[in-house]
Parts: structure tokens; C-alpha cells; sequence
């Protein structure tokens, strides 16, 4: 499953777009998230996958990972420094 790959090789707008459309966009954060979780099991994965399965509906996850994907070009906590 590497979702997380897919997401990242698409234009900078279909991302956003991809975001911004709202059962979509909470699909594909869900996806995303899973995918990275599964490769890293690392803390921050786990919180934001549990983030946004229980709040991402209300779609403010979603919104600040378009915002995150606007300013730095990648979604929150999709790369962790060790």
C-alpha cells in the first residue's frame, strides 16, 4: 500500500484538489495517513491517522493539510527528522 507514494508523484494542484473535495479529500487523508503509518509506525503517524479518522469529517484536517500542502508542499507530519 503506498498510497502515500501515488499522492506525493501527482501535480501540486490535483493534490489540493484532491483535499478540498470533501468526502474525497477525507478519504484520500485517510489513505495517506494509513499508508505512511504502515511504513513507519511512528508516534506522529499514529495521532494524525487518529486525528483525522475522528474529526476529519468535520473536514478541518483536511483544510490544514491543504493549507500545509500550499505553504510547504507537503501535508502535516509526512516526514518526520529523527
Amino acid at each position: 500500500m503506498e498510497v502515500d507514494v501515488w499522492f506525493k508523484k501527482q501535480h501540486i494542484a490535483l493534490q489540493i484538489a484532491l483535499l478540498l473535495i470533501p468526502v474525497v479529500g477525507w478519504i484520500v487523508d485517510l489513505l495517506v495517513r494509513l499508508s505512511l503509518l504502515l511504513k513507519t509506525s511512528h508516534v506522529y503517524h499514529i495521532g494524525s491517522f487518529v486525528v483525522v479518522l475522528v474529526f476529519g469529517w468535520l473536514w478541518a484536517p483536511v483544510a490544514l493539510d491543504a493549507v500545509s500542502l500550499i505553504l510547504n508542499k507537503k501535508i502535516i507530519f509526512e516526514e518526520i527528522k529523527k
